[in-house]
């Protein structure tokens, strides 16, 4: 037991240091895989308490006992059993953030582009806009609403696909990598678990314009990942929420009912799209290949 109040000061130094480095408690907490609320007791009852004791002290265990009896989530016996653990734990974190790039420093750099592209967008690409592409619901052209604006306070691009309306509605954030491209990445914010979505559009070198394409990757409703063409029509070059919502997400089944044929022209001509295919007892290797190429071509004949 004389060990405790050695590796409570451990414990504490390590949290110290991953919380100077950008670490949550909620994160620290995940890490340990304890609950928040216990590990918020471990940094505010316990930990404190047993560092100050010296490991020589003969009142070690009474200070043990009265720094678990400060709490009604934990188990004294269970705790200081886990405290190397804990250590190691935090020990391999601390290792990683100073070793590698962690996702922090990802997100913190999307922001960070995207605040850069912020300027820019305001200027020449915020706006309504009509987002055309091939539904895998239906292999039909489908039109949903999108949204570019900018975070008149955060100053960064926001953007909207669908609305409250549609049965999907995802939302996301636009960075401007180069003077040619532009990105859009959007999480589903309907249901739970989310779906992801990513939409590359190429910029044109005359700003102002009242069209962008390029193409989007998603997974489809087989659970398979799908990349197709899309094409953005502006239709306004301000927007609030109230008209944003309601726009009808709509369908176009032929070429005939479609309201701007070059578009729906543009969709379906080859190579529009890309596609995985579930295969029937996939063995998981390079023959699995040729299976998926049976079974999207019967997939076609369908169609």
């Amino acid at each position: 037991m004389n060990n405790y109040p050695s590796q409570a000061r451990s414990l504490l130094e390590l949290v110290k240091s991953l919380q100077i480095r950008g670490y949550k408690k909620k994160e620290l907490a995940s890490i340990l895989e304890i609950p928040a609320p216990v590990f918020s007791s471990l940094l505010k009852n316990i930990l404190p308490v047993i560092a100050q004791v010296n490991e020589d002290n003969d009142n070690l265990e009474e200070r043990i006992s009265y720094a678990f009896s400060q709490v009604n989530n934990m188990s004294a016996n269970k705790t200081l059993q886990q405290l190397n653990k804990y250590i190691t734990k935090l020990e391999n974190s601390l290792k990683n953030n100073l070793t590698q790039t962690n996702s922090r420093d990802y997100f913190s750099l999307i922001k960070e582009q995207s605040c850069k592209s912020y300027e820019f967008t305001r200027q020449y690409f915020e706006g309504l806009y009509e987002f055309y592409y091939i539904s895998t619901e239906r292999y039909i052209v489908k039109k949903e609403p999108f949204w570019i604006r900018t975070h008149p306070i955060e100053k960064y691009v926001e953007v909207f696909k669908g609305n409250k309306n549609s049965t999907l509605l995802y939302k996301g954030i636009g960075i401007i990598t180069n003077n040619q491209t532009m990105t859009f990445q959007l999480s589903e914010i309907n249901d739970i678990p989310n779906e992801y979505l990513m939409i590359h559009v190429t910029l044109p070198f005359t700003r102002k314009t009242d069209h962008l394409r390029g193409v989007f990757s998603a997974i489809s409703f087989a659970r398979e990942p799908i990349a197709r063409k899309v094409v953005l029509r502006k239709i306004a070059d301000f927007c609030n929420e109230d008209e944003f919502n309601r726009i009808q997400t709509q369908y176009f089944d032929r070429l005939e009912d479609a309201e701007i044929p070059e578009i729906y022209q543009y969709l379906f001509h080859d190579p529009s799209m890309i596609e995985c295919y579930s295969i029937p007892k996939p063995k998981f290797n390079i023959s699995d290949l040729i299976e998926e190429i049976k079974v999207s071509s019967q997939f076609k004949e369908k169609i």
